[in-house]
């Protein structure tokens, strides 16, 4: 099974390329080549993104052109891997680095060393550091912003096992510093129960992002890590055949292209309306302008559809406006505030502005004309009213991109 990964890295405005093809050549071996071009990692949710073999290509972004920094044909030497390039993640990291692997990860030249012109991770059954198996995950000692990564590697195969070609930010800028809220990049992911597909994904914190939004530069170096997993929550969900082993993973060759041009960072048009979905906090449901907009809203729909879609209009500030595309009105905090909310004005006054509030847990609140929170009181199951003082979860919503909950809109 020979995987050739290929990706483009840096900060290009949007998530514009993405090739997977795996031609079958026998029961054993598979060619896997995948390219993407991303923007800022911080623009994606933190659910996973299958990449699968029927997404068409798309050209390249035009503007890069690249030199090679540091190409290695070949590891010249029998012996330890090079620690002026690599460096090692050892133990059982956090609850099986997360993942409840059944691994420890070892320096050893028996898990990792260059034989044959090539850079060798074995993953062994033996017992050590309280574990059953052990194998080895590198990490590269430089980081790149923007370039181009290729990787030719042979990856094991049997059950239970879990290699992996990924890439993770040098540095924890944003949110707590833990994962996602920073990013990952996986050039290549493959199960042992699952020989015949091969996984690329970008994974990231759960912004609450609407349409064109840019919240933050993400713009950062990351790095490249190569590893064997055994077992885990994903790679040990059929099992660990404990009969197959030793199993290795092969590099042949790491290539790294670093832009000779300024790699473009374009900014998303600016927009000030989003099209969404409102989804309540207090019963997990989207608002609905009921009745065709007629009705007052209330938090009472699973799916979004045309009741449950709004323009969100951004007027000035932190202050918007929403109007339902069930009737294209205006939602209103009738009666000063004092009333429901309703979707039946033509023009946005007082009533019809509210202040957007970021709670700083991914989800909002909007404060109405009255200078009170907007509520989906009795745990949603009442009409929407501006009549709360303070926030908790009837208060709270999420505001849901409709390129998110519109899965044709891909």
């Amino acid at each position: 099974r020979v995987s050739i990964a290929r990706v483009l890295f840096g900060s290009i405005a949007k998530f514009n390329t993405i090739d997977t093809t795996i031609n079958q050549t026998s029961t054993v071996s598979s060619t896997f080549r995948s390219l993407l071009e991303f923007c800022s990692i911080e623009q994606f949710h933190h659910r996973i993104l299958l990449i699968s073999s029927h997404l068409k290509r798309r050209p390249l972004m035009p503007g890069f052109s690249f030199a090679p920094v540091l190409r290695e044909n070949t590891f010249s030497h029998d012996g330890p891997v090079d620690r002026n390039k690599w460096d090692f993640d050892t133990g059982t990291g956090g609850i099986g680095w997360g993942n409840q692997e059944a691994q420890y990860y070892t320096d050893r030249i028996e898990n990792a060393r260059y034989q044959g012109q090539r850079l060798i991770i074995e993953a062994r059954r033996e017992d050590y550091g309280g574990q059953r198996f052990t194998s080895a995950r590198l990490k590269s000692k430089h980081a790149w912003t923007y370039g181009r990564l290729q990787i030719k590697a042979k990856l094991p195969s049997g059950r239970g096992l879990w290699p992996a070609i990924w890439m993770l930010p040098q540095t924890q800028s944003y949110g707590n510093a833990y994962w996602p809220d920073n990013g990952e990049i996986d050039l290549m992911e493959q199960v042992g129960f699952d020989p015949n597909r091969i996984v690329s994904s970008v994974h990231t914190a759960a912004f609450n992002h609407m349409k064109n939004s840019q919240p933050t530069n993400g713009v950062q170096n990351f790095f490249i890590l190569l590893n064997i997993a055994v077992g885990g929550s994903w790679g040990g969900q059929k099992g660990i055949d404990e009969g197959i082993f030793p199993k290795t993973m092969e590099i042949e060759w790491i290539r790294f292209y670093q832009c000779t041009s300024k790699a473009p960072v374009i900014d998303p048009p600016h927009s000030t309306t989003r099209v969404i979905g409102i989804r309540s906090s207090a019963n997990g449901k989207f608002i609905c302008a009921e009745n065709g907009g007629n009705g007052p809203l209330i938090a009472n729909h699973d799916t979004v559809s045309g009741w449950e879609t709004f323009d969100l209009i951004i007027l000035d500030g932190n202050n918007v406006a929403l109007k339902s595309h069930a009737n294209g009105k205006y939602v209103c905090a009738e009666n000063s505030g004092d009333g429901p909310l309703i979707a039946n004005r033509s023009q946005v006054s007082s009533w019809e502005t509210f202040t957007f509030v970021n709670r700083g847990d991914g989800k909002v609140a909007l404060v109405a004309v009255n200078g009170k929170y907007v509520c989906a009181d009795n745990f949603g199951n009442s009409e929407l009213v501006a009549n709360r003082t303070s926030v908790d979860s009837w208060e709270a919503f999420d505001l849901v991109p409709h390129w998110f909950y519109r899965v044709d809109s891909f």
